[in-house]
């Protein structure tokens, strides 16, 4: 309920806003979100930036979606970036089913915590038109995004921390990495890249070595 009504929202706000202006909001609590208006014709050739989120020139196949209410008369796209202050999808438990890639200098084995979602880092993206949204899946050029997941343990001769990139699978109710990788770990942000728009966050793990 919380995020079809945070998705009508953004759809409010952006009925009056021309294409190409990014229009910025925060909530009691903490939630936030950027939306942005879009013509079908921008997006498939240009792509669009929208927050952190820098989406790819998107095949004509992937914006037909916007057609299935064949009664709404306009034509744009909205885009939607929400950055949640909770984990919505917090019911599915505090563990990620996703599994994590050692990293090539360390030859050992999870620990027993591994590996936990941040419940403060889950962002969502998504594109919509006439009040729905569109299913954006299996692109040939990936979404790429940051997620403010800051470094929880620092690095020992014994234990080094990694976080990964991950969505929420709404059908099985789990996290998973599938179509999504890591691009970068700083201290402060993972950088990820996905061929599908959903609900994101980063799982820490640990390695022992």
């Amino acid at each position: 309920k919380l995020r079809g009504a945070t998705a009508s929202i953004g759809d409010a706000l952006l009925k009056a806003q021309p294409p190409g202006k990014e229009v910025a909001i925060k909530a009691a609590g903490g939630l936030s979100m950027k939306v942005k208006k879009e013509t079908p014709a921008t997006l498939q050739s240009n792509g669009a930036r929208v927050g952190d989120f820098a989406l790819p020139s998107l095949p004509s196949a992937a914006l037909q979606g916007r057609r299935l209410q064949s009664t709404c008369a306009d034509t744009s796209i909205g885009m939607q970036y929400v950055t949640w202050p909770a984990n919505p999808f917090s019911f599915a438990g505090p563990n990620s089913s996703a599994n994590l890639t050692r990293p090539k200098e360390v030859v050992g084995n999870y620990d027993e915590d591994c590996c936990s979602v941040d419940q403060n880092a889950v962002v969502s993206m998504s594109l919509r038109s006439c009040g729905r949204e569109l299913a954006i899946h299996d692109l040939s050029d990936n979404i790429t995004f940051d997620i403010f997941a800051p470094r929880q343990w620092n690095d020992t001769d014994e234990v080094v921390e990694t976080r990964i990139c991950q969505y929420f699978d709404e059908s099985a109710g789990e996290w998973t990495t599938e179509g999504c990788f890591t691009v970068e770990l700083l201290d402060d942000r993972v950088t990820c890249a996905c061929n599908h728009l959903s609900s994101f966050t980063a799982a820490f793990g640990t390695f022992i070595k």
